[in-house]
């Protein structure tokens, strides 16, 4: 796993979610870990490739000056849990061929040059982007597709779900478009499923072993992630191919 330098020249804390792909420098990276940057602050941040065939530097040299948006939940899975570099490529050349958008490099951001993959895009995010952040009661969401929970993100506080919400949309839909099916888990089943896990606090983390992580900054957890659990809500009336 390699290292990203990120610094923090504003007056806030800028909070940078795992899966986020940004561009530029020798290959196009992803970020491995949920992390907070203070101001003024310095941090290396872990990343994974997610453009296997290129070594050499754009016009913007060593910077990364460009951002892409959050990965499909296969992608983000094989770098948050499975931290394994052969294992996100693979996934990143599995997304980007399904949606025709593959290209020399292998890099994940071709996808924006995907005519089918980017119409079925903005019909998700045309339905879903005011669905949920303005309920102030609302802290995370839950992705279904077919009999599997394709993504669990919950987190301390609305506002940081918020910020969160459009990048995780991005990471739900392609993983929809990628490799989904029609929702056959009611509501029921999905409440009945996230209720269990969040009863016991004690036992959360062990659940989480090989199946999602979970974020704390100064000793308080922000945020934990699940990936493709067998049980639903993308129930977008499209909701998967």
């Amino acid at each position: 796993m390699n290292t990203l330098i990120a610094i923090n020249n504003s007056n806030v804390n800028v909070y940078i979610i795992a899966g986020e792909v940004v561009k530029g420098g020798k290959q196009d990276r992803l970020v491995a870990e949920d992390v907070v940057i203070a101001p003024g602050e310095t941090k290396n941040i872990p990343a994974f490739c997610v453009e296997q065939n290129r070594w050499q530097q754009k016009e913007s040299g060593n910077n990364f000056n460009g951002y892409f948006n959050v990965t499909s939940q296969n992608v983000r899975k094989a770098a948050l849990v499975e931290k394994n570099q052969l294992k996100v490529w693979t996934n990143v050349a599995e997304t980007t061929n399904k949606n025709q958008a593959s290209s020399s490099t292998g890099t994940y951001a071709e996808l924006a040059k995907s005519k089918t993959y980017t119409k079925d895009l903005n019909s998700y995010l045309n339905y879903f982007k005011g669905k949920f952040i303005n309920k102030s009661s609302t802290v995370g969401v839950i992705a279904v597709s077919g009999n599997k929970v394709i993504g669990c993100d919950i987190f301390a506080t609305h506002d940081l779900f918020k910020n969160a919400y459009q990048g995780l949309l991005h990471s739900y839909i392609t993983e929809a478009i990628t490799n989904g099916s029609k929702p056959i888990l009611s509501n029921a089943e999905v409440s009945k499923y996230y209720e269990k896990f969040m009863k016991i606090e004690a036992e959360q983390d062990k659940k989480l072993e090989g199946k999602g992580t979970v974020f704390r900054h100064q000793k308080q957890k922000i945020t934990f992630d699940f990936f493709l659990e067998i049980i639903s809500i993308l129930k977008h009336k499209k909701a998967a191919h």
